[in-house]
């Protein structure tokens, strides 16, 4: 990366909103980003019919300089493309 955004991208997948553990980690992640200068884009949109099999260019489009997952379903193409693209990625 050539540059530094200070964004912090948050993927959500279905039901976190519902589990506690999901609505502590949104709260951990945020005290975080504040702490260390951070903002975090949280990305909950579903893919639209248009973007299917581009998940690259949602990903990889250097908006954010890494990713945090939270309860990822089937992910595991966007995981491994993101390391491959050596993006900072946790699950």
């Amino acid at each position: 990366r050539h540059v530094t955004t200070h964004v912090i991208g948050v993927v959500f997948d279905s039901g976190w909103e519902s589990n506690a553990i999901g609505v502590q980690t949104l709260k951990g992640v945020r005290d975080g980003a504040l702490k260390n200068d951070y903002d975090f884009l949280v990305m909950l949109r579903a893919h639209p019919p248009w973007m299917q099999g581009r998940a690259e260019a949602r990903f990889l489009d250097r908006r954010c300089d890494g990713f945090i997952f939270i309860a990822p379903n089937d992910q595991h193409e966007i995981l491994e493309l993101l390391v491959k693209h050596q993006v900072p990625v946790v699950s």
